[in-house]
């Protein structure tokens, strides 16, 4: 299996680069096979992390999340669940 994404294709992240608190942040993901599912854990430095379910788009064969950032910070992202 292979997943793509990449932070600096708005293709995979929008808005590109830093982002406002209070704006809404479209991640996506391409996979070369089916997949069970994928999430976005979305966590902001020394916080917990939070869980975002991505939904796959048959329009653009990508798995998508919009979530709306509340504040600035540095965050991470990201977790693939292979079928079993």
């Amino acid at each position: 299996m292979r997943a793509i994404f990449n932070s600096w294709d708005t293709k995979y992240k929008q808005p590109f680069g830093a982002t406002r608190a209070n704006t809404s942040v479209k991640w996506a993901v391409e996979v070369d096979e089916e997949i069970q599912e994928i999430t976005l854990w979305l966590t902001k430095n020394n916080e917990s992390p939070v869980a975002y379910p991505m939904t796959f788009n048959d329009e653009s064969k990508m798995y998508e999340t919009s979530v709306k950032i509340s504040s600035s910070g540095l965050y991470y992202y990201f977790n693939i669940k292979q079928n079993d």
